[in-house]
């Protein structure tokens, strides 16, 4: 539908633009976003910083847009657009009702239920529990990224995938057939496993929490947003982002810039930093991602489990904290992640 609309438009000397709630263009989604003027109404043209808006008719929550003097001059235009959207939409009894209206729940929430009765026309079920998963490039990818990760994806009869942008995908997983979180996971892992296998791409996964009404997609979309967020400062290592399981980190991530700074220079003042090496930092790491677990850290970083030992004493002769100690090792953690903070 959006093909051809693209072709009706294609000879026109002022370029038209089809925008969302939040100004991003539907007929081209690598158009900049537009700051949509206050008091649009329906089927109204308005002038503001040389454009002309005009709200849809056709369809809630869009609002046609061109390059205009005056909104006199374009507003026949815009109308006469908004009719081959109307008449394009009777063509396409399910454009409006499926990737578009989950996009709109995605990004806007269904804004004082707004969205109902389009919801109801296009056959989406509200009651069901559905989880968002965003997938994101971890590198540049050239080519249609949704396309590439619709390839890929083993997706259910009641799984939707929608892009959102250039550079990410939503999939609204049912979970009426998955167990448990680990189900998730793994489920994520295989598909970063089939896009780098078969098409070279790198993802990042942010998993949100389950919800069971199509009117809080937006609330699990967020949250795997804000997974991914807070995963790429305080977990880089890893690819897959549970909100979940991110307590930690969400809670890092909200502490002000000078409390964090504040806190991490009671413990790592400059002259402590300069007697960390890489090593120590390293083997630090190491045995908290084993779990104080002196064999098994020991065991990975290819060292004897004195030289762990005496590592360790080290560290407590630096800062007085000993890490074998659960509740030193707490606070170790908590004030040396405060650094991304300040960052």
């Amino acid at each position: 539908m959006i093909e051809r609309l693209n072709r009706y438009f294609a000879s026109l000397r002022r370029p038209l633009g089809l925008t969302d709630g939040q100004g991003n263009d539907v007929l081209d989604r690598r158009a900049p976003v537009i700051s949509l003027p206050s008091g649009l109404k329906e089927g109204e043209p308005l002038f503001a910083d040389g454009r002309v808006f005009m709200p849809s008719r056709a369809m809630d929550g869009l609002c046609w847009s061109v390059e205009a003097p005056d909104a006199a001059s374009a507003a026949d235009t815009l109308e006469m657009a908004d009719m081959m959207l109307a008449e394009l939409l009777r063509q396409y009894p399910d454009a409006a009702g499926q990737e578009y209206l989950y996009r709109q729940l995605l990004l806007n929430g269904n804004a004082a239920g707004g969205l109902d009765q389009a919801l109801n026309a296009a056959g989406i079920v509200k009651k069901l529990p559905r989880c968002v998963l965003v997938f994101e490039m971890q590198t540049p990818w050239q080519g249609d990224f949704g396309a590439m990760v619709r390839s890929i994806l083993p997706a259910g009869p009641t799984d939707v995938l929608t892009s959102v942008d250039p550079e990410r995908a939503a999939y609204l997983m049912d979970m009426t057939q998955v167990d448990d979180r680990e189900d998730l996971l793994d489920y994520a892992s295989a598909v970063q496993e089939s896009a780098l296998s078969e098409s070279g791409c790198s993802l990042l996964i942010g998993i949100g929490g389950s919800v069971e009404d199509v009117a809080d997609l937006h609330t699990s979309f967020e949250q795997a947003c804000e997974a991914l967020r807070v995963g790429r400062i305080y977990q880089p290592k890893q690819t897959v982002f549970d909100y979940r399981r991110m307590l930690m980190p969400r809670f890092l991530s909200e502490v002000p810039h000078e409390l964090a700074e504040k806190y991490h220079r009671m413990l790592f003042t400059a002259e402590v930093e300069k007697l960390f090496s890489d090593d120590l930092l390293d083997t630090v790491n190491m045995f908290f991602e084993k779990d104080l677990n002196l064999s098994d850290t020991a065991r990975q970083l290819y060292i004897h489990r004195n030289t762990l030992t005496y590592r360790l004493d080290k560290i407590e002769k630096i800062i007085g904290l000993d890490l074998r100690r659960f509740e030193d090792a707490v606070t170790f953690k908590m004030l040396l992640e405060m650094k991304k903070c300040i960052r």
